[in-house]
Parts: structure tokens; sequence; C-alpha cells
């Protein structure tokens, strides 16, 4: 992976789906009669705790926490003109996003997504509604046209695109686009957010099995892995995809118990930091992202490293539910080290 240069205009770009995340919290249990938040939440007028209105989807997700972490980051993407819009936007600039490249659909809405938030026994249980929305008209032409004036600033950045599922006319022209990217000299990071194979047409998993033969950093979870190669379990997986494509690196995403990341001549577990029970993990995943590609960035030979940082950051997402900057993430570690030195 190349390094950039300090003169250079940014260290990532992000781009995929865009959505205005509004969750709902409850203010009691869920647990009535054996029901679930679902059940609960359309069955029955509940009264909610707070109502929290952000940006979300991976791109803006891993955008946000890699600007905390004192990246310089662009992010592309495609919203409607409307209120939700304006949500959104307005909390991409709040962190110092640069959020020139995003486009408005006439047709579509900005996509939203309703999460549904509630406490059972020791746990939090949330469910999502996804309304696509604008990011269903997002086409392949439009991130060339967004990229030609950045052509001179890819090479050496980090360009990461998440949420394949939720693009249809992007993931069809999506393998000439990582070409693209290529050429430009982008190292190119993919998180295509989760699916059921069984589930998804031949065809798009052909469009993503072909994409990947550009991808340099695959950042599945440990579900995920398992649904894209088919296998029945982590140790065939890993294999099949190394087997399959010339990824440099895999960081897989384990939850409780941590990550696992590999390349073709190293093989890590990295153990995840404690979380008490009652939190939820909501952007964890896009926290670990930003993370451990930021890290990555800074020293591409100390994957170590690079996993702990990102599990940590994930960690402090999970139990705060706030994107840490990197100051916090490496006062944590400290404070971690010295822990285990006692």
């Amino acid at each position: 992976m190349k390094q950039r240069k300090d003169s250079e205009g940014f260290d990532l770009l992000a781009f995929g789906a865009l959505f205005l995340d509004q969750e709902f919290r409850f203010i009691d249990s869920i647990e009535w009669g054996g029901k679930g938040i679902v059940e609960l939440a359309f069955q029955e007028e509940r009264r909610g705790k707070d109502l929290t209105l952000s940006p979300g989807g991976s791109a803006a997700n891993t955008a946000i926490q890699a600007r905390r972490l004192g990246m310089r980051v662009k992010l592309l993407g495609k919203v409607g003109k409307d209120p939700y819009a304006t949500l959104l936007l307005d909390g991409l600039r709040a962190e110092a996003v640069d959020i020139d490249g995003v486009l408005f659909s006439t047709s579509q809405h900005t996509g939203t997504t309703v999460i549904l938030s509630g406490r059972r026994a020791d746990s939090l249980e949330s469910a999502m509604i996804t309304h696509n929305g604008a990011n269903e008209t997002l086409e392949a032409s439009e991130i060339v046209e967004l990229l030609e004036p950045l052509r001179g600033d890819l090479n050496g950045a980090t360009v990461f695109f998440g949420d394949f599922f939720a693009l249809p006319r992007l993931q069809h022209e999506l393998a000439d686009l990582f070409g693209y990217v290529k050429k430009l000299g982008g190292t190119l990071a993919l998180d295509h957010g989760r699916f059921q194979r069984g589930a998804t047409p031949a065809k798009v998993l052909k469009c993503l099995e072909s994409s990947m033969g550009w991808v340099d950093i695959y950042l599945p979870s440990e579900r995920e892995l398992i649904e894209f190669t088919g296998r029945p379990d982590i140790e065939a997986a890993l294999k099949a995809v190394f087997d399959d494509y010339p990824l440099q690196v895999l960081a897989v995403k384990m939850g409780p118990k941590g990550c696992r990341i590999r390349t073709r001549g190293e093989d890590i577990e990295v153990p995840a930091f404690p979380v008490r029970e009652g939190v939820t993990s909501l952007g964890a995943g896009d926290a670990f992202n930003a993370a451990f590609l930021d890290q990555l960035r800074k020293d591409p030979h100390d994957l170590l490293r690079a996993a702990r940082v990102a599990n940590a950051t994930g960690r402090i997402k999970i139990v705060s539910g706030r994107y840490p900057s990197r100051a916090r993430v490496l006062a944590f570690l400290e404070k971690e080290e010295k822990r285990r030195r006692i």
C-alpha cells in the first residue's frame, strides 16, 4: 500500500449508500409476553425515551469515524432534495467531512433507516427498517465524473466502498468502477454489508464476485465472509477468499471474539476488549473499519497494532455510543496496557 504526502487533499475517499438514521429507544423493557421489538412496535403504541437523528450507512459512518481519528476524508454518494438530506448533510458538515461529492436525486427521497431499540433482559435489541431512496439511482458514470477532478489525489489514497446491496444500479458496473479507481492508484477497501446468500439473485452475487477481483482490503464480519464464500465455516471461508481473489489484507470482524487479520504471509487473531452487557453494537463495525484503515495507512507492516486500535475504537463506540477521537482511543489503549502489566 502506497504512502501519501502530507500536501495531498485527502487520505480517505468513501462512497456508497447514504442514509438518515432515525433511532427510537423505548423507555422500558421490550420483553412483554415473549414479544420482540418489531412485534411490539407494530402491534402497540409505545413511547420512546429519545430520538436520535444522524448520518448513516457504512460509507458515512466510516467517514465520520475516520475524521475523528484525524484523517482527511471526502464522501461521495446521493441524497434526495428534501429535509432528510438537510439533516444528513448538516450532520456530516458538523464532522468536517468533505461532502462536495454528494449528488442530489430529483426523483427519489433521501435514503432513511428507522432503528427501533429497547432492552431485553440484560441486552439491547435493535431492528432496522430501511428505505434505499436516492441510493437506488446512483450510477457508476456519476462516480467516475466525480472522480475525474480528483485523479491526482487518488494516487495513494484509500478508497472505501460500503453497502453494496443498497445500490442496485451501481452494483452492476462496480467491477469496472473499481478497475478505474485502481488505475488511478487508489487502494480499495470493501465492506459490502450483511446479506443472505440463498436469498440473493445469482447475477447480483456475480457482480460482487467480479468486483472482489480489484479489492485490496476486505472488511467483512465473520457471518458475511461465510455467506460471501458459501463455505460452511470460517477456516474454509478464509482459504477460499485468498484462493479466489488477489487480496492484500483481510480483516474479519468477529464480535465479542475480536477480529482475525490475514494476509498472504500472516494470520493473527486479536481478542476483543471486554464490553459490559446491555449495550448496542450499532456502528461498531464502521468504527472498526475506519480505525483499521487509518492505522494501516500509518504503519502497513504492524497488523497487530492495527487490529488492537480497531478493536479499541469499536469497543469505545459500543460503550459510549459515540465515535471516539484518536486521543481517546490511544488513552484507552495505554490504560489497557498498564492494566495488563499489573
